[in-house]
């Protein structure tokens, strides 16, 4: 298309032609209706279905516009082509459509809360409010809770118009475009085997969200609502595959998709150059679709779309790009409640198990990029979630003889919070403003080394409470040979056993760089500035070797972790090459100094 065309393209898509009849949601809400049929823009991006957007012909002003109920106006495109249906009926449609898709600035419900906390609210969308704020989470100091205090203690009285709402209308002018290329979807066996191997590498470590009702909207893409022997989507606010955020125009939905498509790229059978080349451009299909408006939609999905793009992130050369997306996911999830366990006594099971999953993931993510980057974490401070119930990751009933694929999951979350422990208090990552220039970096002493055998405890009591399928010590790292799901708890079991040795190199770490730079500056001046206390415990006979036993104990976990690592790293039951990569590098480093020390 030339770029001539293209500028006359984008001018149409700008006017806004009056309609004969709007439909009654956009009469209620006082929005601009695009009068679209069977469902307008407008409840397009509120993720309505069908039979919510409703118009009623005795508000018409003309019959003269078309009612077919197939009817498609030139701005609203078909969003994907499903596979299984007439391609040429389908490829006709698309050329009678733009490939343009216009989203929403602001979705209509959220934007009534205003950047400051302060609400804005109509008289007709007050039900609707009651309604959508179910899974949204305003605190006590914030202007909104004051607000919907006053409005529920308060008489009711006659309201005017009001001027803000005019002014929030215009705001919903301002629109992000789409290509039509952002929502094709990869030939169905390719992507088949995509999602396949997501689930097989990525999904048994981090089951952020419901699989089977992922699973159920990823088969709508193909074969659509009415199929046979595929069920409805499901109501219930469990975030990706819900019924609204599981259409073929929901960009939540789509974004995820394309996430997975590009995680499942990293394990796929390609060639190692093209993997990384097809990976990036499904990526770079899902980056497109996030944005201010993409964070404005707030719901459970948005967070796990967000968690599902910082782990492939991981594997970039983008570190700014990880942070970000994990902290804009913690961002969403404190805007929904899910730091808050109090909520979850209103909801159903798997409502409240699949948020306190999604919860888990912020926290684990958030504190493995703090140990990374060395930076603060957003969540350590919180009271902690209950854990979970241990809903299976196929979401049917387990056998009690099986090993739970759930259970990596729940023993992940107990690992990290050993993890956080370890941060806050032997690198001291969470220092007061207040204290933080008077503290002085850690040191051999009395305290750190007490500090090092609690958290030292901490893991041996996690080692010893390790259900038995999953104990490392059973049995050997490397089995390619394992039926599933026997691969699933042996990949399992190695990533937890590696995590397990990381942590113990982050725990002695501090007290064997320590004896190396003492080692290298043993007829230096700088031992002269350790205090008379420590110069006391250095030359104590029973410190000193506690000492010692720390520091072989860091370069230890750092050989067993080099060694597991080479082991697994070319089976199907090791952890992602980023992680191995990672662990490699944190070993690698401990033993080279330890080869160095006189």
């Amino acid at each position: 298309m030339s770029p001539k065309a293209s500028g006359n393209l984008k001018t149409r898509a700008r006017t806004r032609p009056k309609i004969a009849l709007a439909c009654d949601s956009c009469r209620e809400r006082k929005i601009r209706c695009d009068g679209i049929k069977p469902i307008c823009g407008p409840c397009v991006r509120r993720s309505y279905r069908n039979d919510q957007c409703v118009y009623n012909t005795e508000n018409s002003r003309s019959t003269s516009r078309d009612d077919s109920p197939n009817g498609l106006a030139s701005g609203h495109i078909l969003p994907c082509t499903r596979s299984g249906r007439n391609d040429s009926h389908t490829g006709s449609l698309v050329e009678k459509t733009t490939d343009l898709y216009e989203s929403p600035l602001f979705d209509e419900d959220q934007g009534r809360i205003t950047g400051m906390g302060q609400m804005i609210l109509s008289e007709a969308e007050r039900e609707d409010r009651r309604r959508s704020t179910r899974f949204q989470f305003y605190g006590t100091p914030s202007t909104a809770s004051l607000m919907r205090f006053a409005y529920q203690s308060m008489p009711s009285r006659p309201t005017g118009g009001c001027n803000a709402e005019s002014a929030y209308n215009k705001l919903q002018d301002t629109s992000t475009t789409y290509r039509m290329e952002d929502f094709s979807l990869p030939p169905r066996a390719f992507a088949d085997h995509l999602v396949k191997r997501f689930f097989e590498k990525i999904y048994i470590l981090y089951p952020l969200f419901h699989r089977p009702a992922f699973e159920t909207a990823y088969q709508n893409l193909w074969c659509g609502e009415d199929a046979p022997n595929i069920p409805p989507p499901t109501d219930l606010q469990i975030g990706i595959g819900s019924k609204t955020e599981s259409e073929p125009t929901s960009i939540v939905f789509l974004c995820a998709l394309n996430v997975i498509f590009a995680l499942g790229c990293q394990f796929a059978d390609l060639a190692s150059g093209q993997a990384e080349s097809v990976a990036n451009s499904f990526f770079l299909r899902a980056k497109h679709f996030i944005g201010l408006d993409f964070l404005d939609i707030n719901t459970l999905g948005v967070v796990q779309s967000l968690l599902l793009t910082a782990l492939y992130l991981q594997s970039s050369p983008y570190p700014s790009r990880c942070w970000h997306s994990v902290g804009n996911a913690c961002r969403v999830a404190f805007g929904l409640g899910l730091h808050k366990s109090d909520i979850l006594a209103t909801l159903t099971p798997l409502e409240s198990e699949i948020r306190r999953r999604t919860w888990h993931g912020c926290v684990i993510m958030d504190i493995t990029l703090s140990m990374t980057y060395g930076r603060p974490s957003m969540t350590s401070h919180l009271a902690r979630v209950p854990t979970l119930d241990g809903i299976e990751l196929s979401g049917h009933q387990k056998d009690p003889s099986e090993p739970s694929l759930m259970a990596f999951y729940i023993e992940a979350i107990r690992l990290y919070d050993i993890l956080d422990n370890i941060l806050a208090d032997v690198y001291n990552a969470w220092r007061g403003r207040l204290c933080q220039d008077n503290l002085p970096s850690p040191t051999l002493s009395t305290k750190s080394l007490q500090i090092v055998l609690e958290v030292e405890r901490e893991l041996l009591l996690f080692k010893a409470n390790v259900p038995c399928f999953l104990k490392w010590t059973n049995g050997t790292h490397s089995t390619p040979s394992l039926p599933e799901p026997n691969m699933a708890i042996a990949q399992q079991r190695n990533v937890l056993h590696a995590r397990y040795m990381h942590l113990q190199i982050l725990l002695y770490r501090p007290i064997f760089i320590q004896i190396y730079s003492k080692r290298e500056s043993s007829s230096g001046p700088e031992l002269q500035n350790v205090s008379s206390s420590q110069s006391i415990e250095m030359q104590s006979n029973l410190y000193s070797s506690m000492f010692c036993q720390c520091a072989e104990a860091c370069v230890t976990a750092a050989v067993d972790l080099t060694h597991l690592v080479r082991e697994t790293y070319q089976t199907d039951c090791s952890d992602a090459w980023w992680y191995n990569g990672f662990y490699t590098s944190t070993a690698a480093m401990v033993l080279l100094m330890a080869l160095s020390t006189p």
